[in-house]
């Protein structure tokens, strides 16, 4: 194995660690079938979410997401 692989093997293993970690923390969302409708969507809390810790983690998921599939595929380009 090249050391470019293992680095890479390294970095990939702490960021899918994190990225349980982060999804673990979320908060489960039980909408029901009013969320269906888009009815739940008017109050406070769901106009504000952005600044809140879920709002914030949602969008570490999303990076984390996204810098997974990056690591992925130079991954299996580098093997």
């Amino acid at each position: 194995m090249s050391s470019n692989f293992i680095v890479l093997s390294i970095f990939y293993l702490i960021l899918c660690v994190t990225l349980i970690f982060i999804i673990i923390l979320q908060s489960k969302r039980n909408s029901g079938l009013g969320s269906l409708s888009g009815a739940a969507n008017n109050s406070y809390w769901s106009k504000n979410k952005k600044n809140s810790l879920d709002g914030m983690l949602e969008i570490w998921t999303k990076i984390g997401i996204f810098l997974f599939m990056i690591f992925s595929i130079i991954m299996s380009c580098v093997k």
